[in-house]
């Protein structure tokens, strides 16, 4: 009777290291590149650019508006003048 033969089992870290060396490998010798596959999304406008005139406006909006944060204490520690505050630029 013959024995049976058991044949190595590589871990699927183990088979995840070695492609990333395998494409490490490629990209080193240059045949593979990899930013030429990559494919990016392009994002939405995060923010308005405005002028003076429209920010005085949103300014103003914000102030109509009223506290968004209630005072629970009536003490009246927080204020909020409606402009965006800068904490770098002080």
């Amino acid at each position: 009777m013959e024995r049976s033969r058991r044949q190595p089992v590589q871990s699927s870290a183990a088979a995840r290291a070695k492609s990333a060396l395998e494409q490490l490998r490629a990209a080193r010798e240059g045949s593979g590149k990899r930013a030429l596959g990559y494919e990016y999304k392009e994002e939405t406008a995060v923010y308005d650019v405005v002028d003076d005139q429209q920010y005085a406006e949103i300014v103003k909006k914000r102030r109509d508006a009223g506290d968004f944060v209630v005072d629970d204490d009536g003490t009246g520690g927080y204020a909020d003048i409606g402009e965006d505050d800068y904490w770098n630029a002080r």
